[in-house]
């Protein structure tokens, strides 16, 4: 089966960008315009959709069982000092447990996660999977990674730990990040930027640690694309958001469905 990528655009939510792979053929050219012009690439194939990372607030847990229903009902309480929203109004996605029942979360606005789906079904494509952008920065251990954009800057700090950033301001909460993680730095830091940007590259100069720049042939999506994994990215469509679920919830809310591709 064929894998569309869709990464979702947090200003502009109509618009996305996208990239088509099929087995045996080489990255496909991102595309770039409205959802419902996805649509047509999105027909028979496996929909991976990176949700912006502004959206999303990554971080961690360590819970008292390794039953996932019995984490889905926990995680809101365990999490709640750390969070300015009302849990109620937030939807909880986990994955598997490490050893030590450590796990990590992305947490979203309800209301948001909403919203995009109804986009996404109004457009007519009906999502396999839906994970932070972030989580597809590029990673390795004791590694972090800036993927540069037009609109934001992602800074991925470990296997499900990171944020989207402003550019404006990307410098200053990189020298903010590496001072709370002072006795834990990063062995290394990897700027990546495409060559055909249009705008201009970061200055990192006055920052302690040498940054790395790395400069793609492609797009952005290519890269995060290339580093998507299943096995570790969160999938947000869990719970009530499950891939099974969401149909039902959305078609209470009249939600026209019929021009949802089927699922494989």
């Amino acid at each position: 089966m064929a894998t569309l990528f869709l990464h979702l655009n947090a200003e502009r939510r109509d618009e996305a960008e996208w990239l088509h792979l099929d087995d045996g053929i080489d990255m496909a050219a991102v595309r770039h315009g409205p959802l419902s012009l996805a649509a047509n690439d999105a027909k028979g194939a496996r929909v991976i959709v990176l949700l912006p990372g502004v959206d999303i607030t990554l971080t961690d847990a360590v819970v008292p069982t390794r039953n996932s229903q019995r984490i889905a009902k926990v995680l809101p309480y365990l999490l709640e000092e750390r969070l300015a929203s009302d849990v109620e109004d937030l939807h909880f996605a986990f994955n598997k447990p490490a050893l030590d029942n450590s796990v990590n979360v992305a947490v979203i606005a309800r209301e948001t996660l909403d919203d995009w789906l109804q986009r996404l079904l109004d457009a007519g494509i009906r999502p396999h999977v839906m994970v932070p952008d972030i989580c597809a920065a590029p990673y390795s251990e004791g590694s972090w990674s800036l993927v540069d954009g037009a609109d934001s800057v992602l800074l991925r700090m470990g296997q499900n730990n990171g944020l989207a950033v402003d550019r404006d301001v990307v410098v200053e909460t990189l020298r903010l990040s590496l001072t709370l993680m002072a006795q834990t730095p990063p062995e290394h830091i990897v700027y990546y930027r495409c060559e055909d940007d249009e705008v201009d590259a970061l200055d990192f100069a006055d920052l302690g640690p040498e940054i790395d720049v790395e400069v793609l042939a492609g797009k952005r999506l290519n890269l995060l694309a290339k580093h998507y994994h299943t096995e570790t990215a969160i999938n947000l469509l869990q719970g009530d958001f499950g891939r099974d679920r969401k149909s039902t919830r959305l078609n209470s809310s009249h939600t026209d469905i019929s021009r949802m591709p089927s699922s494989a």
